[in-house]
Formats: C-alpha cells, sequence, structure tokens
C-alpha cells in the first residue's frame, strides 16, 4: 500500500464504475472487524480453499 496524495477538489467521480458488492458465508466468518476505515473478516479455512 503505498501513500497517496489526493486532491479533493481535483478529485472527480466516475459514473461508470459499479457499487462494490461484498459476498461471502457467514457460517465460515470467525469475526468481523471494522474500524472506521477498512475492514476484515476472518474466515475458518478448514477446506484449505483459500
Amino acid at each position: 500500500q503505498s501513500p497517496i496524495d489526493i486532491v479533493p477538489t481535483q478529485a472527480q467521480h466516475d459514473p461508470s464504475l459499479k457499487h462494490l458488492k461484498l459476498k461471502y458465508d457467514p457460517a465460515t466468518a470467525k469475526g468481523i472487524l471494522n474500524n472506521g476505515h477498512s475492514f476484515q473478516v476472518d474466515f475458518a479455512d478448514d477446506d484449505n480453499s483459500s
């Protein structure tokens, strides 16, 4: 992750971008952390599918 310099007055909305969709199996989620600027989901990986 590299630092970037976003100039808010020059930022432009791109209407071609679609909404972010999240999909996961809650049965395998061991924990969800939302710290206000990002989120992390820890999963059980019993079948080594990662």
